[in-house]
C-alpha cells in the first residue's frame, strides 16, 4: 500500500512537468543506476563492440548516450503513458509517417501485425495508436516483470479497453492467432533474444543472434495478415512515429522473414543508433538453442 501511495503521488507531480524535464529525470536517473550495475555497463559495452555500431575510440560517449535515451523512454513511459495523460501522449507526437496505409487496412478488416523493435519509445507509439485509431482492436504480446508491483504498475498503464495484453506463453500465443483471425491488430517486439530451442538464427549487424521467430511465423499465417513495421524515434520537441509495410520475400520460410524484419531493424539502427536498447542481453545464448 505504501509503495502504491509513493508512487501514485510522484507519478502525479512529475507527471505535470515539461517533458524536457522529464527526460532530464530519466536520462541522469539511468546513469546513476547503471553506476551500481558493472553487469550492465559490461554488457552494453560488449554489445556495442560485436556490432562495431561505432568507433572504440567513443564507445563510453556513445554507451552513456544510449543509456540517458534509455532512461528518457522509461520517465516517459512511467510518468505519461503509464499514468494515463491522454492529452501529454498524443502531444508528445510531433509527426507521423505512412499512417494513411495503416487506416486503409483498418478499414478494410485487413488482420494487421504490428512490429515494433526495440528503439525510441514504442510505449508511446502503442497508446498514440489506440487513441488515433478509434476503431483499432490490438492485442500485445509481452513478457511480465518479475517484479509483482513493477509489473502491475506496467500492466495497469497499459491496458485500454481495445489494447490487450497477454503473456508470452502458450496462452499468450492463441490469443494473437485468435485476433488475427478475427481480423483484428496484434503487437509484436520482434528483436527479442528466444527462449531454449524455440528461436532461429539471424545475423545482426554481421552478428549471430538467436531471435525469436513468432513475428515472422505470425506474418505466414493462412490469413495473411498485413506486416507493418512501427518505429516511434525521440525528437527534440517530442517523437516521431512511422508505419512501414514489410511483405513477404517467401509465404513458406519464415526464416526468409525473419531476415527481411532484421535488415529492417539494422536500416532503422543505423539511422538513430543511440535511441536502440544495447543494454539488453541480445547475444545471449539460451540453453538448448540449436548451433548457429
Amino acid at each position: 500500500m505504501f509503495k502504491k501511495i509513493c508512487w501514485n503521488l510522484s507519478s502525479f507531480f512529475i507527471s505535470l512537468l515539461p517533458l524536457r524535464f522529464i527526460r532530464l529525470f530519466g536520462a541522469y536517473g539511468a546513469l546513476f543506476a547503471i553506476s551500481l550495475s558493472k553487469n550492465t555497463k559490461k554488457r552494453l559495452l560488449n554489445n556495442i563492440t560485436k556490432t562495431k555500431i561505432c568507433d572504440a575510440a567513443v564507445a563510453d560517449k556513445f554507451a552513456s548516450n544510449t543509456l540517458k535515451h534509455l532512461g528518457m523512454t522509461l520517465s516517459e513511459s512511467a510518468y505519461i503513458v503509464w499514468c494515463r495523460n491522454k492529452k501529454r501522449v498524443i502531444d508528445m507526437v510531433e509527426s507521423e509517417e505512412g499512417f494513411a496505409l495503416v487506416e486503409k487496412y483498418l478499414a478494410e478488416k485487413q488482420p494487421i501485425v504490428f512490429i515494433t523493435p526495440h528503439i525510441g519509445n514504442f510505449e508511446v507509439a502503442v497508446k498514440y495508436f489506440y487513441y488515433r485509431f478509434p476503431s483499432l482492436d490490438l492485442t500485445v504480446i509481452y513478457k511480465p516483470n518479475k517484479d509483482t508491483f513493477i509489473e502491475k504498475i506496467v500492466f495497469d498503464g497499459r491496458e485500454e479497453d481495445r489494447a490487450h495484453f497477454v503473456k508470452t506463453n502458450r496462452s499468450g500465443v492463441v490469443s494473437l492467432v485468435r485476433a488475427l483471425r478475427d481480423n483484428k491488430a496484434i503487437g509484436i517486439l520482434p528483436d527479442n533474444v528466444a527462449s531454449s530451442g524455440d528461436g532461429a538464427w539471424v545475423d545482426f549487424f554481421g552478428v549471430p543472434v538467436y531471435a525469436t521467430t513468432l513475428a515472422a511465423k505470425m506474418i505466414l499465417l493462412e490469413m495473411k495478415p498485413k506486416a507493418i513495421l512501427i518505429s516511434s524515434v525521440r525528437t527534440k520537441k517530442g517523437l516521431k512515429i512511422k508505419a512501414e509495410e514489410i511483405i513477404p520475400e517467401s509465404y513458406t520460410d519464415y526464416l526468409v522473414v525473419m531476415k527481411q524484419i532484421y535488415t529492417k531493424i539494422e536500416e532503422l539502427v543505423s539511422k538513430h543508433p543511440e535511441q536502440f536498447y544495447w543494454s539488453y542481453d541480445r547475444f545471449r545464448v539460451p540453453k538448448g538453442a540449436k548451433n548457429a
